[in-house]
């Protein structure tokens, strides 16, 4: 498989993220890499998101959100994945007393 193939889960690059959300999408674009997996937005309006990632080229996959989060918002939640174009939600996580067993 070549890298035009694989996505990036960008929360590997929560720090640069963090000090620059869209040029950061943009390195990761220039890296090669065709999609991204969404580790939050850092407040940035999805509907921007996802122009700008149309706009470079970068196709995003999925997000994952931390269950608390998920479930203090479903539908809010879903909503903004889903203006972002994003068809996968995964959870990362779930505290050891969520599991079952």
């Amino acid at each position: 498989m070549n890298k035009e193939n694989i996505a990036l889960q960008i929360y590997s690059v929560r720090g640069d993220l963090e000090k620059d959300f869209f040029g950061t999408l943009r390195a990761v674009k220039e890296m090669g890499y065709a999609g991204v997996e969404f580790a939050g937005l850092y407040s940035n309006d999805p509907v921007q998101v996802k122009t700008f990632c149309e706009e470079i080229g970068l196709t995003p996959l999925s997000a994952h959100v931390a269950f608390p989060e998920f479930m203090a918002d479903l539908e809010g939640t879903v909503n903004t994945y889903a203006a972002l174009g994003v068809p996968y939600i995964a959870i990362p996580w779930l505290d050891e007393e969520r599991r079952p067993g």
